[in-house]
């Protein structure tokens, strides 16, 4: 179905572990990443070495879009989480690219 919305969740297990927005290629016209209102630390967003050092990261309640260009998808398999604290995440919610 074109111009399908999905939402879900991603929790960071361990903080200072990075891990995938999808398991499996999953590719997106747009997303938007919203840090869990009761996060209590930042949420880092990047490729697989992601972490505190490399950028400020966002609080709790901040959301960043992530959009492709015109025509093209990205792989949300491919933008990956950390957190400053476990258990804490974004909720996320993105349109497939079909």
């Amino acid at each position: 179905m074109a111009g399908l919305l999905v939402g879900t969740e991603i929790t960071v297990d361990s903080a200072g572990t990075a891990q995938p927005l999808a398991t499996s290629q999953t590719l997106v016209k747009t997303a938007s990443a919203r840090a869990k209102r009761t996060n209590t630390g930042n949420i880092y967003i990047g490729d697989s070495d992601v972490d505190d050092t490399q950028n400020d990261g966002f609080a709790a309640g901040d959301l960043i879009a992530l959009p492709a260009g015109l025509d093209a998808a990205y792989d949300l398999a491919h933008v990956w989480i950390d957190a400053d604290t476990n258990d804490e995440g974004i909720d996320l919610w993105y349109q497939p690219f079909q």
